[in-house]
This record gives C-alpha cells, sequence and structure tokens, in this order.
C-alpha cells in the first residue's frame, strides 16, 4: 500500500456529557472531594502558619538574648522576614478559605502575596550586606536583586491600584469572568 492508498479513519471524539444522572452523581461526588481537599487544604495552611510564628517568636527570643548590640539589627530583620511568612501563608489560606466560600478566585491576594515575597526578599539582602563583606562583583550582584525587587513592588502597586479601579473574579468553570466597577462609597 504507498502513501497514497492509506486510508485516515475518522476520529471521533467521545464528548462526555454529564447531563445524565450518572453525570450529575459524578460531579456532585467531585465537587464534594475537591471541597475536602481544599478544606484539608485550608486547616494545613493555618497549622503550618501557626507553628511558623511560634517559631519565630521562640527563635527571636532566643537569639535577642545572646544577640550583642550589632547583631541587634540582623535579628529584628529576622524576626520581620519569619513574619512576613507567616503573611505569606496566611494571604494563601485566605485565597484557598474565599474560593471555598465563592467558589471564584481573585487577583489580589496573588498580588499582594507577591508584594510580601518582593519585600522579604529585600529585607534579606539588605541583612546580608548589612553584616556580610561583599566584593565589588558581589554587592553588583545584591544592588541589581533589590532594584529588580523594588520594581516589582512597584509594578505590584500599580496593578493594584487598576484592580482596585475594577474587580475582576473568575467563576469555578473558568469560562465566568465577572466584572464590577467599585461605587463611590467603596
Amino acid at each position: 500500500m504507498t502513501k497514497s492508498e492509506v486510508r485516515h479513519p475518522e476520529v471521533h471524539t467521545a464528548a462526555v456529557s454529564f447531563t445524565g444522572p450518572a453525570g450529575q452523581r459524578f460531579l456532585r461526588i467531585s465537587q464534594y472531594a475537591q471541597g475536602l481537599v481544599y478544606s484539608a487544604t485550608a486547616f494545613l495552611f493555618l497549622a503550618a502558619a501557626v507553628v511558623m510564628l511560634g517559631y519565630s517568636v521562640i527563635a527571636f527570643l532566643e537569639t535577642v538574648t545572646a544577640t550583642t548590640r550589632q547583631e541587634f539589627p540582623v535579628t529584628m530583620v529576622t524576626l520581620i522576614n519569619d513574619l512576613l511568612l507567616v503573611l505569606i501563608i496566611m494571604e494563601v489560606l485566605a485565597t484557598v478559605l474565599s474560593y471555598l466560600r465563592d467558589q471564584a478566585f481573585t487577583l489580589l491576594p496573588f498580588l499582594f502575596i507577591a508584594a510580601i515575597s518582593a519585600t522579604r526578599r529585600i529585607l534579606a539582602v539588605g541583612a546580608a550586606m548589612s553584616v556580610e563583606r561583599l566584593d565589588a562583583e558581589e554587592f553588583r550582584q545584591a544592588v541589581i536583586d533589590l532594584g529588580v525587587n523594588a520594581g516589582i513592588i512597584v509594578a505590584l502597586t500599580l496593578a493594584l491600584f487598576l484592580l482596585s479601579r475594577t474587580r475582576v473574579r473568575i467563576g469555578h468553570n473558568s469560562e465566568t469572568v465577572e466584572t464590577t466597577q467599585p461605587t463611590r462609597g467603596e
């Protein structure tokens, strides 16, 4: 058989229909299971935030008693860095809870998480620069890192401003996009 004689069978795509009773039952069970997974995830995020908060406080108290006056600023920056991590975990938790409540995602928590992450990085680089001797190349890299993260924060601030003017929610099936304009009182 030559190439020109090869017959291409029709491609059949079986459309999955969830309109029947079995399909509807499957959807209900899937949504229930999804809710359970999201709930378990939310609980674990809460537990992680509580553990991290406790660790941060204990580590700070242990470190602050052993630090000298010159090391105290680094100890404070470390505490702030750890607390910002707790805030990131809590923002992710809030996003999961929001999804469970509304069955929709919003962009706002992700922008906050990104801003907090960039702030954490700026603090970490600043702390490293204040306690370590950096050669010229390391200093250049640190300044670039600071500049990039500062630029990220400026971009995120602009995004938050624009988002505050129009709220966008993506529905459960990702096909529903709802936009609303805030009223004057908001």
